[in-house]
């Protein structure tokens, strides 16, 4: 007993809280620091059971037992939240280790140490990380980690949108995998990866990158060096966004803004030759007159001249009546239209056209749903690609045209099938591009306009061809609207 009493003393006064618990775990004695810290006295504290400080109460309490149990020889470094009278909440590091006097006088000692300002710390740092780690998750653009031999070590939520493929699949893929083979014949990796290490970043890098699907994409990457606590580098970060759409948008842009220019002035243009070339058809018809009263074979050569001239003079005059049309191209003013009266009324006004190429028009007698539309607009468009057909026809074939409504009920298809000599594939992506033509007196409008008439009205121009079978070229118009 003498030599607890003294160990008691020694205690007393240490720089560490220390709290003794009997064999049934209620507390026995408590030097100062451990007072200061609990906030009672040790004879207030005479008798209270331990697990009455413990924020967990009982069940955590017999947690510590159950560890107890499984290293008799005592604990260390044990995080426990602590409660009391005067003390709402602190957190101490406890180590318990058992001691024994004799039979009566044996149990434990509890040596605490508060790591309240630490704990707080450590989840202001922990709920931080959470945030920063959830950011870099959950953020739209892609960010990537790579190694210093260009494979990636991080790869959040955004990068599996912008590339297609998940993290279990490019963990230590390398970097070359998404870049184009045109591209890493011009070794940009290497130049890309020097550049960052020589200033330790670059910023607004913009190139192509291809995804999981083959698509090739328009990125602007920025990569920046990792550096340890030491200062070496050991990486690189990478924040890439998927600028696709922005860069089509420009182009979009200034396409337009060329188109407004090309248009002012095509409309200018066409104004100006409007005029004289209605004044040349009238003097040819007048010319015309005057020849029919005149006779010899003169007359029949001067009539050949005026022919050519009047086919010349009109194909101007198809000309600037397309240019003011791209320019001038009016808001849908819709009404109730029969698809198929429509189109029967089409066929009518090109008989004579198709009669002279030797091509026969077909029509396919077939009910179609009415639709909302501009009678004119879309009479002109079917009249674009009808006599696209019967030019791509060659003599005495057919030239098909039949309405259907797509398989959804929602939308309304005129379509017309020749069966001339087809476009190459390569050309298919290209006829309704601006001034794009084939023909040698075409404008480079026709196919345009009618997609330009068909957009206005909700709709699109589908194309399907294949050299030395013929076109198939669809009007697609919405119901309903």
């Amino acid at each position: 007993m003498k030599q607890a009493g003294r160990i008691k003393q020694l205690f007393h006064n240490a720089g560490i809280a220390i709290v003794e618990v009997d064999r049934k775990a209620r507390i026995s004695y408590l030097n100062r620091g451990a007072q200061e810290l609990l906030g009672v006295s040790t004879e207030e504290a005479a008798g209270m059971h331990v697990w009455e400080f413990l924020k967990g109460k009982r069940p955590e309490f017999d947690s510590l037992v159950q560890l107890l149990t499984e290293s008799p020889g005592g604990l260390s470094d044990i995080p426990v939240n602590i409660v009391g009278q005067r003390i709402k909440s602190l957190w101490a590091e406890i180590c318990i280790t058992p001691f024994y006097f004799d039979e009566n006088d044996n149990g434990h000692l509890i040596f605490l140490k508060d790591i309240t300002r630490r704990k707080i710390a450590d989840d202001r740092i922990k709920e931080t990380t959470n945030i920063l780690i959830n950011v870099l998750n959950d953020s739209a653009d892609a960010i990537l980690g790579i190694t210093l031999d260009n494979r990636f070590f991080l790869w959040n939520r955004g990068a599996e949108s912008v590339f297609g493929y998940s993290a279990e699949e490019m963990m230590d893929k390398p970097v070359a995998l998404l870049i184009p083979d045109d591209l890493r014949d011009k070794n940009e990796l290497t130049f890309f990866s020097r550049e960052a290490l020589k200033k330790g970043y670059v910023q607004d890098f913009v190139t192509d990158r291809i995804r999981k699907d083959g698509k090739r994409i328009t990125v602007n990457i920025t990569r920046t060096v990792i550096r340890n606590v030491n200062g070496q580098n050991v990486g690189f970060s990478a924040i890439v966004r998927d600028i696709t759409r922005q860069q089509d948008l420009q182009q979009q842009v200034l396409q337009s803004e060329r188109l407004s220019v090309v248009g002012r002035m095509a409309a200018q243009v066409a104004h100006e030759i409007r005029n004289p070339l209605s004044s040349i058809i009238l003097n040819l018809e007048l010319m015309d007159d005057e020849l029919d009263e005149l006779t010899g074979q003169q007359v029949s050569e001067l009539r050949n001249l005026l022919s050519t001239i009047e086919t010349e003079v009109n194909h101007l005059s198809n000309l600037t009546d397309d240019y003011l049309s791209f320019v001038r191209m009016p808001a849908p003013s819709r009404s109730v239209v029969s698809p198929y009266a429509l189109v029967e009324e089409v066929l009518r006004l090109m008989q004579p056209t198709a009669a002279e190429n030797r091509v026969t028009l077909e029509l396919e007698p077939r009910e179609v749903p009415v639709i909302s539309a501009d009678r004119n607009q879309i009479r002109r468009a079917i009249m674009n690609i009808i006599k696209n057909g019967i030019e791509a026809s060659e003599p005495d074939s057919t030239v098909k045209t039949w309405c259907s409504v797509t398989r959804d009920g929602r939308f309304l298809l005129i379509n017309v099938q020749d069966f001339g000599t087809g476009i190459p594939a390569d050309v298919c992506d290209k006829v309704f591009d601006l001034f794009y033509t084939t023909k040698l007196t075409g404008s480079g409008l026709g196919m345009h306009i009618t997609r330009q008439i068909l957009q206005e009205h909700g709709g699109d121009v589908q194309m399907s061809s294949r050299e030395g079978q013929g076109t198939l070229v669809q009007l697609k118009l919405p119901l309903g609207a």
